[in-house]
């Protein structure tokens, strides 16, 4: 679960970017003015409710007060219908063929379950008592002339003037939403996220709009083939925002870079990172564009100060919607704080007990279950369970034929009557495979578009390296910012030569992958699996009779051969190669723990799938492929490989052909019949990575869920109804209309 009181990015109505950035690609909602937008289509207010239940009853005026105040909003206008519909709801109707009526219906009735919690919010903060029992938070001046939400609304406006102060009095729904929030600043830090992934949305807006601005010139530039990167790449921690600084007396905050301040000579915002080859210009042609948007969807009024973002009135629209998603998220982790006593250890583990019995029955009975739990595995749902010994996960690098090994081996099988005559041609061909790093793509010498950087000695894996040239330094160097990369080590540089681009020249990286045999591949391999985790490796296989690794079968010696009637039937003699890094025992209680040598083992191999393998189907899967110990629909020759490695355990790797070339097959994990995890542990939950770690943190996070989806279902059945709310049909009867 997150933690206390944080604040997600799940955004809120994100108002004018839903109608700006164009995600969906119509424009068959015609808004002919602000006066359309700005009609009311459902009105929310459930004060005169709260008299029905004794803990609320007292509360009444309480929130009428703030309603009074401006404080709380109780009117849903048509814009926050229609951008429900632009940012969300469009894609029901296009992808699951939802009708206009039913979409924006159920659009609405959303709307007005969070206006009915954001209500409700507001009396929790207003019942709240500190340890000597006394209330934080009122809402009268009256009752408190310092503290009280009337006080900090404006104490909010002091020393404001202009258009600032004229914006702020005109949405007191701002401050007020920022007092409950802060808990009259107690907790100003909350109100800072909100701020900066507001900000930081917009900004993301007009960078994207920018970049054709900035590469318009060069925007057909080639950078060979896009590959795959890992998951989490330059994704920012959810939780993680830029905090002020003070500078003397002036406090300096992450702002919405326009490029207008700039051409003024006064910089760009703190905190703020420019695209290469932004230009005030670029930046003010991004703007602009953004505010022509926002001018089309009727969102600019005629008094607003379009070149200051926050002398509009969109600005406050947006941030006081922002904060109202904020404090019913800040509602509902307070709430589960309150009840997370009952996720006790006794509880966690008479639920994982539980889960096993069912699971255990259910997979015993039929064991194709287990494959299909097996193949939705993840942090979230887990398979405590397992039929029968020998499933496993494995990795799979595939070296590839060439297109035209492929032509010519698809023109001997189609004359060939003779496996044994063809499988020694193949054997040929696949002497002549050659791997190289595939990674060129990951250099860009656009920095916004540049995934790799150049790393300081002692960081990567030697090992006669050409270049020092590491990916993604984001994620591996900054983890308060960033989310850190799933099972990827991250220490082995791009294969190659590298020539960066001359600084004061235009210009490419230039770039020459190493060619590799398979022989020299497996060489790099098994060097860089030692090097990550620490761990010795064993070369030994049942059809390897000197210990090199390198098994007698027909790769090695085509006259090798066990066929009946030039039918070939043995699948060993398909190794080549195979050995085991000695990780000790892999288990799954403790498989993500980043400490230990499976872990580093499996993030180096991983590493080497995103470098070499064409396989991209393995590529950011959460284990690698499922293997049953039945048959399967993998090619035979890796099945038999495969269904072999696992046998051996974790940390054993082999190497076997198949018509698509080479496959390096490492298995990440084995399973043994019976208890998977072992149960419950209190004393793993700490440790990063552990399964109970894990499985605490989902059942808090599902705990969670059900906790705020069930309080949301007791508030709405209490609460929308004809006393608490009114819906005005025919303000938005053009958009049910949509469907004629």
């Amino acid at each position: 679960m997150s933690k206390k009181n944080s604040i997600k990015k799940v955004g809120a109505l994100l108002l004018g970017l839903a109608l700006t950035a164009g995600a969906t690609g119509c424009d068959f909602i015609k808004t002919d003015s602000m006066k359309d937008l700005a009609q009311t289509v459902a009105t929310v207010n459930i004060s005169a409710q709260l008299s029905d239940d004794d803990d609320t009853k007292d509360f009444v005026d309480d929130l009428q007060a703030v309603i009074n105040l401006g404080g709380v909003e109780t009117d849903i206008p048509k814009r926050d219908l229609v951008s429900y519909f632009m940012s969300v709801g469009y894609t029901y109707v296009q992808s699951y063929g939802y009708t206009y009526t039913d979409t924006f219906n159920m659009l609405l009735d959303m709307l007005v379950s969070r206006k009915i919690v954001t209500q409700y919010a507001v009396v929790y903060y207003l019942q709240k008592k500190d340890d000597q029992g006394q209330k934080i938070l009122s809402v009268s001046k009256a009752d408190d002339a310092e503290n009280s939400c009337e006080a900090y609304i404006e104490k909010e406006k002091a020393g404001k003037s202009g258009k600032e102060l004229e914006l702020l009095s005109a949405h007191p729904e701002v401050s007020a939403m920022k007092y409950f929030l802060t808990e009259n600043g107690a907790k100003n830090d909350l109100f800072e996220k909100v701020l900066y992934q507001m900000n930081s949305s917009i900004n993301s807006t007009l960078d994207t709009a920018e970049k054709n601005f900035i590469f318009e010139a060069t925007k057909d530039h080639d950078h060979g083939e896009v590959r795959t990167t890992p998951t989490n790449v330059n994704t920012e921690k959810e939780d993680f925002y830029i905090a002020p600084k003070v500078n003397g007396t002036e406090t300096m905050r992450y702002e919405v870079y326009t490029g207008l301040a700039a051409k003024e000579n006064q910089g760009v915002p703190y905190g703020y990172e420019m695209l290469e080859g932004s230009t005030p210009t670029t930046r003010m042609k991004a703007y602009n564009s953004f505010i022509g948007n926002l001018d089309e969807n009727g969102l600019i009024k005629k008094d607003d100060n379009t070149s200051v973002l926050k002398e509009m009135d969109y600005y406050y629209v947006e941030l006081a919607s922002r904060l109202e998603q904020a404090l019913i998220e800040k509602y509902t982790d307070d709430l589960i704080a309150e009840g997370e006593g009952e996720l006790s250890k006794e509880y966690l583990s008479k639920r994982y007990n539980e889960t096993k019995a069912a699971q255990q029955q259910a997979y015993e009975a039929d064991a194709s279950a287990f494959e299909t739990a097996i193949d939705s595995l993840s942090d979230t749902n887990f398979v405590t369970y397992c039929p029968v010994d020998n499933y496993g996960f494995v990795y799979n690098i595939l070296l590839p034929f060439s297109e035209e090994q492929n032509r010519l081996y698809a023109a001997e099988q189609a004359r060939s009557t003779d496996d044994t005559h063809l499988y020694a041609y193949r054997a040929q061909l696949l002497s002549n495979i050659q791997a190289k790093d595939l990674r060129t793509s990951w250099f860009n010498e656009h920095e916004d578009e540049n995934y790799a950087f150049e790393a300081e000695s002692g960081a990567y894996y030697l090992n006669g390296k050409n270049s020092n040239y590491l990916f993604f330094e984001d994620n591996l160097t900054n983890n308060e910012r960033y989310e850190e990369l799933n099972v990827y080590y991250g220490q082995y540089p791009f294969n190659g030569t590298v020539t960066a681009p001359d600084a004061s020249k235009s210009g490419k990286y230039e770039l020459k992958s190493n060619v590799l045999t398979i022989d020299s591949f497996l060489t790099e391999m098994e060097g860089y699996l030692t090097y990550a985790s620490g761990a010795t490796i064993t070369k030994n296989g049942v059809g390897d009779t000197d210990g090199d690794g390198v098994w007698e079968s027909y790769v090695t010696d085509p006259s090798k051969y066990d066929y009946t009637d030039k039918k070939f039937n043995d699948y060993s003699q398909f190794i080549y190669y195979s050995g085991k890094v000695n990780v000790d025992s892999v288990n799954a209680a403790n498989y993500f723990n980043p400490t230990t040598n499976g872990y580093k083992a499996a993030a180096a191999f991983n590493e080497l799938m995103f470098a070499y393998s064409t396989d991209t189907g393995c590529l950011n899967t959460y284990m690698g492929y499922a293997v049953s110990p039945f048959t399967t629909s993998f090619v035979p020759e890796f099945e038999y490989a495969a269904q072999w490695a696992i046998a051996q355990g974790a940390g054993t790797y082999v190497v076997c052909p198949s018509t698509y070339g080479w496959h390096i097959i490492y298995v990440t994990y084995t399973y043994k019949a019976g208890d998977v995890y072992g149960g419950y542990n209190e004393n793993d939950v700490a440790i990063e990575g552990t399964f109970s770690n894990m499985y605490a943190e989902a059942m808090k996070e599902q705990y969670s869920a059900d906790y705020a989806n069930n309080e949301q279902t007791r508030l709405i059945l209490k609460y929308d109804n004809g006393t608490c709310v009114s819906r005005n049909q025919k303000t938005y009867q053009d958009l049910l209309d949509l469907d004629k």
